[in-house]
C-alpha cells in the first residue's frame, strides 16, 4: 500500500503546520517513527516544499543577505585589517556592542554616537539601514569567531 501525503492548498506550510500533519499521518497509521526520523522526514517535506517556489522565493536561492554580511566580514578583515589577532584584543565585549549599536540604531540615521559605542567618535560611520545591518551582521560573526577561538583556552585554564 503506497502511503502518500498530499498537500493541498497553499505550499506555504509553516513547520509546525508540517509537524502536525506528520504526527496525525503517523497517529492514523500503525507506523510509529522515532523523533530524529520525523525531524528529517519534516527537512525532507520543508525541501520540497521550498522547491515548488519560483526559484526566487527560495531560501537555498535567497541567501543575499548572508552573503552580503560574510562579504563586509571579509572587507573588514581584507581593507580594515580587522584580522582574528586585532579581534582578540577586544574581549570585554566591544564587538558585540559595536554589532549591537549598528543595528538599534539602523533605522535612525544620522544618530550621534551611542552611548555604548564602544569606540572613539570618528569610527562611528552610518551608511544606511541595510548597510548598518549587515556591518551589525557582519560584527557578530567576528564576536562569535572571538568567542569560538577563545573557548578551547578556555577549557584548558
Amino acid at each position: 500500500m503506497n502511503n502518500i501525503i498530499k498537500f493541498t492548498g497553499s505550499t506555504d506550510w509553516s513547520r509546525d503546520k508540517v509537524i502536525d500533519h506528520l504526527e496525525r499521518c503517523q497517529m492514523a497509521s500503525s507506523v510509529t517513527m522515532p523523533a530524529e526520523g520525523l525531524e528529517h522526514l519534516l527537512m525532507q517535506v520543508l525541501r520540497y516544499i521550498d522547491s515548488q517556489k519560483p526559484k526566487s522565493q527560495r531560501v537555498s536561492e535567497s541567501c543575499k543577505a548572508g552573503n552580503d554580511i560574510i562579504a563586509e566580514r571579509q572587507r573588514q578583515i581584507i581593507e580594515e585589517g580587522w584580522t582574528a589577532e586585532h579581534d582578540d584584543e577586544h574581549a570585554e565585549g566591544e564587538i558585540a556592542s559595536a554589532a549591537a549599536c549598528y543595528a538599534l540604531f539602523a533605522n535612525d540615521q544620522g544618530f550621534s554616537t551611542p552611548a555604548h559605542w564602544p569606540w572613539g567618535k570618528e569610527r562611528w560611520k552610518q551608511a544606511g539601514q541595510r548597510r548598518d545591518l549587515v556591518k551589525a551582521g557582519a560584527l557578530i560573526l567576528a564576536e562569535i569567531e572571538r568567542l569560538d577561538r577563545a573557548a578551547p583556552a578556555q577549557e584548558s585554564e
